[in-house]
């Protein structure tokens, strides 16, 4: 897999608040075994292209699989397979500024998102 960098406009709340709707992702070629829990994975999913947070890394019939869901979602997630992730987001911006999400702070930041997710306030249009 090249290391190609796309940069892609974000629509829907999935991954409210976090990342919001209008918002710009970066997004990096990275392997599927590369990928860690609390990293956001740009992927394709029944003709939609999504943007969600991966919850957990598993092995199944030989290969790796991610469960992935949004930040502003509840239930145990989307299984994403290999062929299905278009790459990592690595950055975005909000307005002028670029957040990169590569530090070690944005890394807990992802976490706490999985592990706190039900208890951080929602926007009341996220869950459409």
């Amino acid at each position: 897999m090249a290391q190609d960098i796309l940069f892609y406009d974000t629509a829907g709340w999935s991954m409210y608040p976090f990342i919001k709707s209008g918002d710009k992702i970066i997004v990096k070629s990275v392997p599927l075994e590369r990928l860690h829990v609390g990293d956001i994975i740009l992927f394709n999913s029944e003709g939609k292209t999504v943007c969600h947070r991966i919850i957990r890394i598993k092995r199944e019939r030989g290969g790796l699989v991610v469960m992935s869901r949004g930040d502003s979602q509840f239930g145990k997630g989307e299984s994403v397979t290999k062929d299905m992730v278009l790459g990592k987001v690595i950055g975005l911006y909000k307005g002028k500024r670029v957040v990169n999400l590569e530090t070690p702070y944005c890394r807990v930041v992802g976490l706490l998102m999985i592990y706190g997710g039900p208890f951080i306030e929602r926007s009341p249009t996220s869950f459409s």
